[in-house]
């Protein structure tokens, strides 16, 4: 049952993530806890607990857990307050967003670009790095803005890899394997700059992204510098550090990766907008000097597949 489903003055049973705890003291001089609890709707609701006080100290968040859930009126508000509760048997995954795509077929689209990569060795590179991430590549989410959902991190980063293929078409002097294999890996820090609750972590503030994924390819970089020529190498390492914010960049490599990665996860966040809005509804971004529209699609273009 979700929150919204529980009527006031009834008990319902729910599956919930414990996102947060905080110790209080009633005014009678009862301790007790606020939980802070997400539905598995997405739905965030203060829940107050009188019975069983939990342990912090002991005990690892987000925590799913299986609760009897009473709903009364405050003051003219709908508050919670937690009747019993035991640990869940849900995963922590199963309360996030859902995914938008097939993980496998993405997985695998995604090894079908990289060994489009004619440069073996920088093909083995990025594939280890992926391969050590695998699992956490195909659960998280891009950020707490774009791809915002369950395998959001691989999504779009098959979605860049196309896009980057598709414009080393277009310009022919961009150096193509660079290119396609820095868009396999430019997201990969994520997996360290967000945590599963989907919020930003330590790493992120500290270093950000694209210094993350830097230090992934430092890590290993050793093993193949007999094989990768030094340029090569040291172009990989531009493209993805060039991500971090603030930070111009004039290799042209670069200014089209981070091109398209500003463009893919603007139209991302602006679709989520749209799917909200009536058909004459508009959004419109300012970037760099430039203003951008976009526009939800006419009747007849939607029936016809156009945006």
């Amino acid at each position: 049952m979700l929150f919204d489903e529980i009527t006031t003055g009834n008990n319902g049973q729910c599956d919930l993530l414990l996102k947060g705890v905080q110790d209080l003291v009633a005014k009678n001089g009862q301790p007790y806890q606020a939980f802070t609890c997400a539905d598995t709707s997405g739905n965030v609701k203060k829940v107050q607990n009188f019975n069983k006080l939990l342990d912090t100290n002991m005990v690892k968040l987000p925590l799913v857990i299986s609760a009897n859930v009473r709903a009364d009126l405050y003051q003219n508000n709908k508050t919670f307050l937690l009747v019993e509760y035991k640990k869940g048997k849900l995963k922590v995954e199963d309360f996030q967003p859902k995914s938008q795509v097939d993980p496998r077929s993405t997985w695998s689209a995604m090894i079908k670009l990289i060994k489009t990569i004619e440069n073996e060795p920088l093909c083995k590179l990025v594939c280890e790095i992926l391969n050590k991430n695998k699992e956490k590549l195909k659960i998280m989410p891009l950020n707490t803005v774009a791809f915002n959902r369950v395998n959001g991190l691989m999504e779009a980063t098959v979605k860049l890899m196309k896009l980057a293929d598709l414009v080393s078409k277009e310009i022919t002097f961009l150096n193509r394997d660079v290119l396609v294999a820095a868009s396999s890996i430019f997201y990969i820090g994520q997996v360290y700059a967000t945590n599963t609750e989907f919020e930003y972590t330590e790493e992120d503030v500290l270093l950000g992204p694209g210094v993350l994924t830097l230090q992934e390819i430092v890590k290993i970089e050793d093993k193949y510098k007999g094989e990768i020529d030094e340029t090569t190498l040291n172009l990989l390492k531009h493209l993805v550090i060039s991500r971090n914010k603030g930070h111009y960049c004039a290799v042209p490599e670069a200014v089209v990766l981070n091109h398209i990665d500003q463009i893919l996860q603007e139209t991302e966040e602006v679709n989520s907008i749209l799917a909200t809005l009536g058909d004459n509804g508009y959004v419109n971004r300012y970037y760099q000097q430039r203003s951008r529209l976009y526009k939800v699609p006419a009747e007849k273009e939607k029936e016809n597949g156009k945006s």
